[in-house]
């Protein structure tokens, strides 16, 4: 059931290429749904920074308006890492508190007097720098790219053979009787061709190369398409310092369910803080005057709930992948499932020797036949089909007489 809404996609707004599908509908999420998310929230973000203001500053009287910013929005972006999670009473805005804190003597009640620390038994504070968001739109377009790659891998490999023969019966309407009998029996030569190879050998490395030669490529693509998701969760993670991304989504709700704490900072203030400091150096001949303001980053408005959703999406990325991976190795390796699944699909009404041929054909010829039923017409399918187990039949009574005839 999941598998055909994967696959019910729109694929004339997400897919680049229109051909054969090689690939089932949890594959598809992948390069699909995921692929297309990451284009368009390119295309959103890319937009958004480039139209408007990206950054406006506030506090420096040195530095002419564009410089200001400018310098800022590539340079200078800070927070400080000890001013979040604290009361609002603390601090301006999450992560902003002056470098330099001064500190005040005061007496407690009970008339103990707090003295100041000497600066040299004080940590420093933490400087946080958030240099990253201007290429947000490159990340996207990365992002995409690693998504759609492990496919773009896949159709190039031997898998791809049945490309020729589904593209016989694309013009069905077009065709007559007498040359549709034609083209199905050609593609029923090539069939025959292709599942006598699977059917040789029994053992040995010959046998595990050939006879499960397309299992294993297809197996090679769930797991890359699993590894391209898992790519991109560790590799976000690894621009993002405050808080962690593995777990911004589950971090959210947490904060909005009140399970972080009266103080907590919201999470998507962590990864993308709204507001941050700035630093400028000016140097001339007296020497090197440093200047501090605040920045406000509109763009992370946006960058928040994309990145919110996002995570979401690649969370269902994970589990679609792993279900894809458990279920391309069950229904191939449990020959029984796959084709009781073929049967149904197809509404083929097998002979006793086709169900054989099925079982003999190794994952390679099971693969190839499911790819072929799922990319052609059912009715021309099951005419191929027969047609194939009407010439391996006849071949393997041959052999069969041939061996029995005395010398």
């Amino acid at each position: 059931m999941l598998e055909k809404i994967l696959s019910s996609l729109p694929q004339a707004l997400f897919n680049p290429f229109k051909e054969v599908h090689l690939d089932d509908g949890y594959s598809r999420f992948n390069r699909i749904f995921l692929f297309g998310f990451c284009v368009l929230s390119g295309l959103i973000v890319t937009l958004n920074d480039y139209i408007g203001n990206k950054i406006e500053c506030v506090g420096f009287n040195i530095f002419e308006y564009d410089f200001h910013e400018n310098y800022c929005w590539t340079q200078g972006l800070y927070t400080v890492l000890e001013a979040y999670d604290l009361s609002k009473d603390s601090v301006p805005y999450p992560g902003i508190i002056p470098y330099e804190t001064p500190c005040i003597e005061f007496t407690y009640t009970n008339g103990t007097r707090y003295e100041c620390p000497d600066s040299d038994e004080v940590l420093p504070l933490t400087r946080v720098y958030h240099l990253w968001y201007q290429w947000i739109p490159f990340y996207f377009w990365l992002c995409a790219f690693a998504l759609y790659l492990p496919y773009l891998v896949y159709h190039t490999s031997d898998i791809s053979c049945i490309k020729p023969l589904v593209k016989l019966f694309e013009n069905k309407k077009l065709l007559d009787n007498k040359e549709l009998d034609i083209r199905i029996k050609k593609a029923g030569n090539w069939l025959a061709i292709q599942l006598s190879t699977f059917r040789e050998g029994r053992s040995g490395l010959r046998w595990l190369l050939v006879h499960h030669k397309f299992f294993f490529i297809v197996l090679v693509n769930k797991i890359a398409n699993f590894a391209a998701v898992i790519l991109v969760f560790y590799g976000t993670k690894d621009v993002f310092t405050v808080s962690s991304f593995l777990t911004y989504g589950s971090d959210v709700i947490l904060y909005y369910t009140g399970q972080l704490g009266a103080h907590a900072t919201n999470p998507m203030d962590k990864l993308f803080p709204k507001m941050v400091s700035c630093e400028i150096k000016k140097w001339g001949p007296t020497g090197i005057t440093n200047e501090q303001g605040m920045c406000v980053l509109a763009p992370n408005i946006v960058n928040s709930y994309f990145f919110l959703f996002f995570w979401f999406v690649l969370v269902l990325g994970l589990l679609v992948n792993v279900l894809s991976v458990l279920l391309v190795t069950s229904r191939h390796l449990f020959t029984y499932g796959g084709w009781r699944a073929l049967v149904a699909r197809t509404g083929l009404k097998p002979t006793e020797f086709q169900k054989q041929l099925y079982f003999d054909s190794g994952t390679s010829g099971r693969i190839l036949v499911d790819k072929i039923s799922g990319n052609i017409n059912h009715t021309f399918f099951n005419r191929i089909f027969a047609q194939t187990a009407e010439i391996l039949q006849r071949r393997d009574e041959e052999r069969s007489t041939i061996y029995a005839s005395p010398l």
